[in-house]
Parts: structure tokens; C-alpha cells; sequence
């Protein structure tokens, strides 16, 4: 979550010197006992403002994918954090990765099981095709 990624930001991203950073929370943070929708908006600001404090990086923030609407620790509020994340984007300043509503417009023809490889909130390879697609339109 958006909590552990600032804690690890320094070890695991700036200390690297990166010219490009995907930043892509919401799946844990939309959990029941996640964290809250301000702090994740809050946080996910944090990120980038670190991120490009520290280094040269290029930043493009990603929506996350629903998991299974099944899934019994979900608060079914992924629509939420997604729209949060492309508030982020257009107020930083950031590329954004539309993934969410991708995978949305996808679930009219796909079962979730077709699009998660654990059936719950991991992606199957379609389903990093998925992100594949919608990152490379960022270079068109």
C-alpha cells in the first residue's frame, strides 16, 4: 500500500536514480482495513513530490485493476481509488495509466477468472497485457 511505498521509496526507488517511475497503488489500499481514501490521495502525492525532489525521473502514475468482486476483504471501492490516482496525475503533473477503466471496459466480455491468475487481485498474463496496452498509448 501507499503507506509501505512511501517507507520503502527511499531504499527500493530513490536510491537507484531512476529517469523513469510507474507508481501504481490502490489494490491494498482499497482493502477493508486499507488505507483510508484521503491518506491514499495524500500519500500518493507524497510519493511523486519525493520522487522528484530526489531524482531526474519521468513519473507516470497507474490506476489498479478490480479484483475479483468476490473477494471478501475488497471495500468494492477500487472505482474510487482509481479516479483518486488520475486527480494525482493531473494535479502533479503526471502521466496517468488509465488500467482501471481498461480492465473495466474489458469485464463486459471477460469473467474475472479470465483476467486474474490467483482469482483474486493478481493479473494473469491478459491481464498484464492489459497494462501493457494501456502504458504503451502513453506513447503514441
Amino acid at each position: 500500500n501507499t503507506t509501505r511505498g512511501l517507507e520503502r521509496l527511499q531504499d527500493k526507488v530513490i536510491s537507484h536514480q531512476p529517469d523513469l517511475v510507474l507508481i501504481a497503488f490502490g489494490m491494498n489500499d482499497h482493502n477493508r482495513r486499507g488505507v483510508a481514501l484521503p491518506d491514499f490521495e495524500r500519500q500518493l502525492r507524497e510519493l511523486v513530490t519525493r520522487v522528484r525532489a530526489a531524482t531526474p525521473a519521468d513519473i507516470v502514475l497507474l490506476s489498479t485493476f478490480p479484483p475479483n468482486p468476490h473477494w471478501k476483504h475488497s471495500s468494492q471501492r477500487m472505482a474510487d481509488y482509481a479516479a483518486a490516482t488520475a486527480r494525482v496525475a493531473t494535479e502533479t503533473r503526471c502521466a496517468y495509466a488509465d488500467v482501471f477503466g481498461n480492465w473495466q471496459a474489458l469485464t463486459a466480455r471477460k469473467r474475472p477468472e479470465d483476467l486474474l491468475a490467483n482469482n483474486i487481485n493478481h493479473p494473469n498474463d491478459f491481464g498484464h497485457w492489459i497494462y501493457f496496452q494501456v502504458l504503451a498509448r502513453l506513447l503514441d
